[in-house]
């Protein structure tokens, strides 16, 4: 059984991690069905970063919120409601994934692998290299 993916990545300020973000997702040995980057209101150029991506990448998509007016919730959670909204199709697997992680090319291979092999498996991560 092969599991589909969609990612949201809140994102506020971060030009210079998205694009880096985006050359790992791209790389990806599976790619997303979707990826939705919820700009939380960004006065660098985040925004434009993320609009070209979509542009480039149809199923890479752009929503948008701001921080002051989010409901009783952290900002960074009311993100991730906005972009969780805009995964459709809904995909097997969800990943919320922060614009300063670094990615290789198999991750979210390993991630649905090892979710197909262990189906209670609710959250996964990859522990940062220590060396």
């Amino acid at each position: 059984m092969s599991l589909s993916y969609g990612i949201v990545t809140p994102v506020l300020n971060q030009a210079d991690d998205l694009r880096r973000l985006a050359s790992q997702v791209l790389e990806q040995t599976v790619m997303p069905t979707a990826w939705v980057v919820v700009d939380q209101g960004s006065v660098d150029r985040t925004g434009a970063v993320a609009e070209s991506l979509a542009r480039e990448h149809p199923w890479i998509r752009v929503a948008s919120t701001q921080t002051d007016r989010a409901p009783q919730v952290a900002p960074i959670v009311h993100a991730f409601h906005v972009g969780l909204a805009e995964l459709d199709p809904t995909p097997d697997v969800v990943v919320r994934l922060e614009a300063d992680t670094s990615l290789d090319g198999a991750d979210f291979e390993r991630l649905l692998e090892k979710r197909v092999s262990e189906a209670h498996l609710a959250v996964a991560a990859r522990p940062e290299a220590r060396g």
